[in-house]
């Protein structure tokens, strides 16, 4: 016994050494920097920087060139030849800890902390920057902090992170980077180019179509507008960029130039910057001849490290391409079954053909293949479409042989001369592992796509010439597509004069499934194909043949005597589908989803918790991220609706997230499992007062009680959306919908007689549901809010009416929002 307690005293007095040992390491600093600008670049090694050899998992990597890992890290450094990184591969979530000197504050008046960091990879973890005023012995909470993935590419541009660090002057610091990797491989993570500043300094970034240009970028991209595609001789084509500064002092703008004369650029909008705010410029390219013109682009400006800011732009002259002078009118269908009939091809790379394998329909469609501009084009004839506010052109392809990242395009042009880029389409693996493309690249796909691109009159030119081009941007002619069964057509907007509660300023989408074609209820049983739109005129239409749900007005399935759509998706068996012909039951239309306001009357028949499988129910797109294959799952849905979530029974959400925590992406959920979330209700998501997070309510009560990643809460305004399935996903929901109701502002609700009251007291009267409950124990009780008419009169005064407000119902007209309820019961009786 004694010999045995002498060796666990030792190997106590040894334990303790250990895990004492740290606070001495830090009891005082080896180096204190004590003159500003502090710069670390890493190129000669790890400076004055140390890693933490006690209380993380590993260390970091100091690298030249790209990471060792395929699809994750940098290709190289921001600046030099040197970065840091987490090395990820079998270093699956653990910590990695990079301590740098001590900064002595005590006699600065300012200070701001930047550096670039690069985090590209699809389970990327977690950076933290935190700060110690004790020597390192015990560290802040993060004073930044940035989760999952950031860039797209690793080649894509290193992203500056600045910090103010004001709470912090009169005193020593030490800051630590800590760095936490994903599940998986690609997780590595990279820092470069750190200052510690004592004077503010500005940063400019220039980004288009949502991508940033990376300063001194000599690649020229169509994904970034720098590679301006082929352009009719003399027929200008523009671009408009946005200049950020994201510093923390002002941005000047003193000069912009460009080094050949086919690319003019305009002046900014303004020329100094505010930290935080942004302007925007135009570069127009008008080539003169039949070449490929090359420019750089010089943006003088007042940050320090990027003070001539130079990016390479492309783009190519061509004769102009010959469009037919047929005209046609809308609505128009074209299957070239019996000939090219008024559409005109470009050159070689662009011909009818007879191969029924690849046609959708019958046996010809038009291949289109290569990339020799108008060569691998074909245009439409033209068009009148000034009687309209938005025309749709759909349809259906099928592709073979195209690589990875290769595209094909949809371009509008109002005059025949000038296109612009409606829709891109790129080449990828579509399998729920990867999620890389709009359709499969390789030779082994069998499916056929549908896909539909929007011209807004808000958002582009109308004429009486219009024409639509379709063109292969692609790499050799074994990459085809082949082209079939193209529809366009043209809606004039409605200008409501009845409205839900008679609510028609900004109202947009307004399907009522007792008016199934605007006017008159539908037949039992019968599929739905189209849904007409009483609002603007949004229209909700099934994709294809077998996509229809079901019209539904027994009694057995109605609610409250008024019909609805019946979908029955099983969520079990939903899997990952760009084709969108998978055959589930779905609905979609091209405009018409605003986050705003969004009312919908709606009941799942899948029982719904926590662990329910996801009935995607009304969806949209991020129209921030712009990535249509992506996972986005815009919009809401019952049960466990993403993983940004942790216990949901139903959920709101804009974008995608990533495959590991911590889940990055905007989202609103509902995890009080005592709601039932399986019966006939109200349900309305809205945007709060500040716009910047979603209220969800059910019946007027308010049952959102968790929001994950708010700073990246954003706007959906006049998207396409889905009812039935999400952007990737396949139909999975299965429930009935009688009503869907669409804002594009928030709705007045300071009291009851306001609008948005009289919208919930519509749908109240109409569906028989009672109005902002009492619940116990799950059971619906006395409603707690007035019914009003639409102008905003009480016609149910609750308080008034005090223990008779149990299972509210009632009949009544009310011409303003085309109410006409003659028999009714509470859902509840």
């Amino acid at each position: 016994m004694k010999t045995y307690y002498a060796y666990l005293v030792k190997t106590l007095a040894f334990i303790l050494f250990v895990f004492l040992a740290p606070n001495n390491t830090f009891s005082q600093c080896s180096t204190t920097i004590t003159t500003y600008p502090y710069n670390e670049g890493f190129e000669s090694g790890l400076g004055n920087w140390s890693q933490d050899t006690t209380t993380d998992d590993r260390d970091w990597t100091r690298l030249t060139g790209g990471t060792p890992s395929s699809n994750t890290g940098p290709s190289g450094a921001n600046g030099g030849s040197y970065y840091m990184y987490t090395e990820a591969t079998n270093n699956f979530n653990l910590v990695f800890n990079f301590i740098s000197p001590c900064f002595d504050l005590t006699s600065e008046s300012a200070a701001y902390f930047s550096f670039y960091y690069h985090m590209y990879g699809t389970n990327m973890g977690t950076l933290d920057v935190e700060v110690s005023t004790d020597n390192g012995a015990t560290f802040s909470t993060p004073v930044w902090s940035r989760s999952g993935e950031a860039q797209t590419s690793n080649g894509a541009a290193w992203i500056l992170a600045e910090v103010d660090l004001r709470d912090y002057l009169g005193q020593t610091i030490v800051i630590r980077f800590n760095g936490t990797t994903g599940p998986q491989f690609t997780s590595d993570m990279a820092i470069d180019d750190v200052q510690l500043s004592n004077v503010p300094r500005p940063e400019i970034d220039i980004q288009s179509n949502a991508l940033t240009i990376v300063d001194g970028d000599t690649t020229p991209s169509t994904f970034d507008n720098t590679d301006f595609g082929t352009t009719d001789t003399g027929t200008p084509a523009i671009y408009t960029y946005t200049i950020q500064n994201l510093g923390l002092a002002n941005l000047n703008l003193s000069s912009w130039t460009s080094s050949a004369g086919e690319f003019v650029v305009s002046a900014p909008v303004s020329t100094n910057l505010a930290p935080g705010a942004s302007t925007t410029l135009t570069i127009t390219f008008t080539p003169s001849g039949t070449a490929t013109y090359n420019s750089t682009i010089t943006i003088n400006n007042n940050d320090s490290d990027e003070g001539v800011y130079t990016f390479n732009v492309r783009g190519i002259g061509a004769a102009a391409l010959s469009c037919s002078s047929a005209t046609i009118t809308l609505p128009y269908t074209e299957s070239f079954e019996s000939g090219l009939n008024g559409w005109s091809s470009g050159g070689s790379n662009a011909i009818r053909v007879n191969n029924p394998g690849a046609s959708y329909d019958n046996n010809y469609s038009l291949n289109i293949r290569a990339n020799s501009g108008n060569g691998s084009s074909f245009c439409s004839p033209s068009i009148d479409i000034t009687a309209y506010d938005k025309v749709d052109f759909k349809f259906f392809f099928y592709a073979s042989g195209f690589e990875l990242n290769e595209t094909f395009t949809v371009e509008y042009s109002s005059n025949g001369g000038t296109w612009q880029i409606l829709r891109s389409f790129k080449a990828g693996d579509t399998s729920p592992a990867n999620k890389s493309g709009d359709f499969q690249m390789g030779t082994s796909s069998t499916n056929y796509y549908v896909r539909t691109a929007t011209v807004l009159r808000s958002n582009y030119t109308f004429s009486n010439d219009v024409r639509f081009r379709i063109q292969s941007k692609a790499s050799d002619t074994s990459d085809n597509i082949y082209v079939d069964n193209i529809s366009i057509t043209g809606i004039t907007f409605n200008s409501p004069t009845v409205g839900p509660g008679g609510v028609t300023s900004d109202l947009s989408l307004w399907l009522q499934a007792d008016k199934l074609n605007g006017t008159t209820v539908g037949t039992d049983g019968a599929l739905v194909s189209q849904w007409i739109d009483t609002g603007m005129g949004n229209n909700a239409e099934a994709t294809a043949s077998g996509q229809e749900p079901v019209y539904r007005n027994s009694t057995a399935r109605n609610i409250n005597f008024n019909p609805v759509i019946d979908f029955t998706n099983d969520n079990n068996t939903a899997s990952g589908d760009m084709t969108y012909l998978d055959g589930r039951e779905v609905l979609e239309g091209s405009a018409g989803f605003n986050s705003d306001d969004i009312f919908m009357v709606v009941i799942p028949d899948t029982p719904v918790n926590t662990s329910t499988i996801p009935l995607d129910t009304f969806t949209s797109f991020d129209i921030t991220a712009n990535n249509s294959h992506v996972e986005d799952v815009t919009g809401f849905g019952f049960g466990n609706y993403s993983a940004r979530f942790t216990n949901e029974i139903f959920g709101y959400a804009v974008g995608s997230t990533s495959q590991s925590s911590p889940f990055p992406g905007f989202g609103r959920g509902v995890t009080d499992s005592s709601i039932n979330m399986n019966q006939i209700a109200i349900i309305n998501t809205r945007h709060n007062t500040s716009d910047s997070d979603i209220e969800i309510y059910m019946n007027a009560n308010q049952i959102g009680d968790v929001t994950n990643d708010a700073n990246d809460f954003s706007t959906i305004r006049e998207q396409r959306f889905w009812l039935g399935r999400s952007q990737y996903w396949q139909g999975s929901f299965d429930g009935r919908i009688a009503e869907v109701i669409t804002y594009r502002a928030r709705k007045d609700d300071a009291d009851a007689t306001q609008e948005r009251n009289r919208i919930q007291s519509y749908l109240a009267i109409k569906y028989g549901i009672t109005l902002e409950p009492t619940i116990t124990a799950g059971v619906i009780e006395e409603g707690n809010l007035d019914y009003v008419d639409s102008d905003g009169t009480v016609i149910w005064d609750v308080s008034a009416s005090a223990g008779f407000n149990f299972d509210i119902a009632g009949i009544g007209r009310d011409d303003a929002s085309g109410l006409d309820q003659r028999q009714s019961s509470s859902i509840n009786s």
